[in-house]
């Protein structure tokens, strides 16, 4: 990513993240019909933690 400016990688992240924040309310509506809220919460939390534990995985490796 040397060719890119800071401002760019910036404006891809953001689009990134309002792509996957806007996303993440049709999935959980549609999961919402099969799964009771305790489970959907517990998915959540199990989702976030996994990327989380990545991105630090991959950050410390660096």
């Amino acid at each position: 990513m040397k060719g890119i400016s800071v401002g760019q990688r910036a404006l891809i992240a953001a689009g990134v993240t309002v792509f996957l924040w806007a996303s993440a309310f049709i999935v959980i509506r549609t999961a919402g019909e099969h799964y009771a809220p305790g489970a959907l919460a517990l998915g959540r939390l199990l989702a976030g933690s996994a990327v989380l534990l990545a991105l630090l995985t991959h950050l410390w490796v660096l």
